[in-house]
């Protein structure tokens, strides 16, 4: 699950600085003075770029934490079971390392698939500010009068303003992609609580012919105060 979240994010970041960074292309240069709005163009860029390295920057932070959780959670398990054990407990059922398994592996899918979709459609996302010149200081015009055009801004008001709202819509699915797969397994492990409610299964009895292999258990009702 941490290979797998760490590999997203690394490809996230990747191409996020691939379609941000140019050594050709200087925003300033090409779009001051036409409007006000078109000034901007490099900060909406850089707002775009900061949320999908942010994004690559969280995802990390939350797998090491949620995978700590689980290690410290088995460890303590298995440190209860070795302290008071009687020969009968188990540290960890199948049950619970299927489901452990299963969670994690749900976690480490989707940040793949999330984390690959965002940075697929990066360059789309990021590169379009770059490439916006071509467009530049082209206002439309009434068609029954080519003078007739509009203000300087216009078609750049519109034009960003679509392309922001898309991009970081996007952004957003797959973010709470991302986030609601860790909730979830949140949510649902439980490897040191797990089998809290374990029920003895040994009939009434004496079992002191036990006590060479198991040490404590003597009778039923010791096995129902020491078995968890």
């Amino acid at each position: 699950m941490l290979c797998m979240v760490y590999i997203s994010s690394a490809y996230v970041i990747v191409k996020t600085v691939d379609a941000g960074v140019s050594v050709s292309k200087g925003f300033y240069f090409r779009y001051a003075d036409y409007s006000s709005i078109g000034n901007l163009v490099g900060v909406f860029e850089l707002i775009l770029i900061l949320g999908w390295q942010f994004w690559g920057f969280v995802q990390p932070i939350l797998a090491t934490w949620l995978a700590s959780d689980v290690w410290g959670q088995m460890e303590k398990r298995v440190a209860e079971a070795n302290a008071d054990t009687i020969g009968f407990d188990t540290p960890l059922s199948w049950e619970i390392a299927i489901k452990t398994n299963a969670l994690l592996m749900l976690v480490g899918l989707i940040l793949v698939i999330s984390g690959f979709s965002l940075g697929d459609i990066a360059d789309e996302a990021i590169t379009w500010h770059g490439e916006y010149e071509d467009d530049t200081n082209s206002e439309a015009a009434d068609k029954n009068d080519s003078s007739n055009k509009d203000s300087a801004g216009t078609s750049a008001t519109y034009d960003i303003a679509m392309h922001m709202v898309t991009a970081i819509f996007g952004m957003f699915v797959f973010g709470i992609m991302s986030i609601s797969s860790f909730i979830f397994a949140w949510d649902w492990l439980a490897v040191y609580d797990g089998n809290a409610n374990f029920r003895c299964d040994l009939p009434r009895g004496d079992y002191s012919g036990l006590l060479p292999l198991f040490g404590q258990i003597t009778d039923y009702d010791s096995c129902m105060t020491n078995v968890s």
